[in-house]
């Protein structure tokens, strides 16, 4: 009988801790899925520039004030964003070539970009580039990054003094083909940086080289890209 006692004590105790570890370890489990969850949503997305010399800084009398520069610190403190300049200064549409292993568009997805703005202004009509092949060139970036879920802003040329009637008519096809394809994530920067001919940089945004832009001229193209991601969460 005493046996029989002693069993069902012991069994009922074993019953009473096996029930108080399940609350433990079922607490445990909560707060750990609750600590990743924070974590995962809280985590910095990426955002990586690619083009040439403006996005790169050209201009700008310190890497803070290029329009880059200010974007990087707006975006880290208002998006939790971590911002990747790859611009080069001189670089074509072709350097972006996502086929190309050592492309910027590749090296933006190595960094596990979410979001990929490119700025290609002017350089491939000068450098004799057709409006095809630069527009080729960007539709490829854009496939790319649609197969792997990266968003893509495309900025349009810039204003710039000195270009030929066929550089300009190159251009402007460039600017008005992908404006139609891309649609809402495309920003006319060229419009609102530009003197009344429409052609130049604006006086006062000018670097005096008629190509690049002052520390004024890059705030303004920062404030033209901040404006546009604050409105348009389509893109970004």
């Amino acid at each position: 009988m005493k046996f029989l006692i002693y069993f069902l004590h012991g069994a009922s105790w074993l019953a009473k801790s096996i029930n108080r570890h399940s609350y433990t370890l079922a607490a445990v489990a909560v707060l750990f899925f609750s600590y990743s969850t924070h974590n995962i949503a809280s985590a910095s997305e990426r955002l990586v520039v690619i083009g040439s010399s403006t996005a790169a800084g050209i201009g700008a009398s310190s890497p803070e004030t290029s329009w880059v520069g200010l974007f990087k610190k707006w975006a880290k403190e208002n998006r939790d964003w971590d911002v990747t300049n790859l611009a080069v200064p001189g670089a074509l549409t072709q350097d972006a070539v996502c086929t190309t292993p050592r492309s910027m568009t590749q090296k933006a997805f190595d960094l596990g970009a979410n979001y990929i703005i490119v700025s290609y202004p002017s350089n491939d009509a000068v450098a004799g580039v057709t409006s095809d092949q630069s527009i080729a060139n960007i539709r490829g970036v854009i496939q790319c990054a649609s197969a792997k879920g990266v968003k893509i802003i495309l900025l349009s040329t810039l204003p710039r003094s000195g270009l030929t009637p066929q550089q300009r008519k190159s251009i402007e096809q460039f600017d008005q083909t992908l404006k139609t394809e891309v649609g809402g994530c495309f920003i006319d920067v060229k419009e609102h940086l530009a003197d009344v001919s429409g052609l130049n940089p604006r006086l006062s945004f000018s670097a005096g080289d008629g190509i690049h832009f002052n520390n004024s001229g890059h705030a303004a193209l920062f404030r033209l890209v901040r404006n546009f991601i604050t409105i348009n969460n389509k893109c970004a």
